[in-house]
């Protein structure tokens, strides 16, 4: 408890993995208290990234479907909605 009080231990976050996250974690993390996010200012940006990720789970989901629908491995319009009979 102590090294987390002296600023000595923290969290590794990579933010190669998610900067915005990590970010927004460094930040709640800061050693003075108006350095850090009010809770108001974190749920904002929670739900800021949040709807990053439907966004773009939304478009990577859609990609995957054109990309299964094109090679005749998912079921589409063209199809009445079933899969293509090989």
């Amino acid at each position: 408890m102590m090294g987390v009080s002296l600023g000595e231990l923290r969290p590794d976050w990579s933010p190669a993995d998610w900067p915005e996250l990590a970010a927004l974690g460094a930040r709640c993390l800061a050693q003075q208290p108006e350095d850090r996010p009010s809770f108001r200012e974190l749920a904002e940006e929670l739900v800021r990234l949040e709807e990053g990720l439907r966004v773009s789970g939304a478009y990577a989901r859609r990609s995957t479907v054109r990309r299964l629908a094109a090679c005749g491995a998912w079921p589409d319009a063209a199809c009445g909605g079933a899969y293509p009979q090989r």
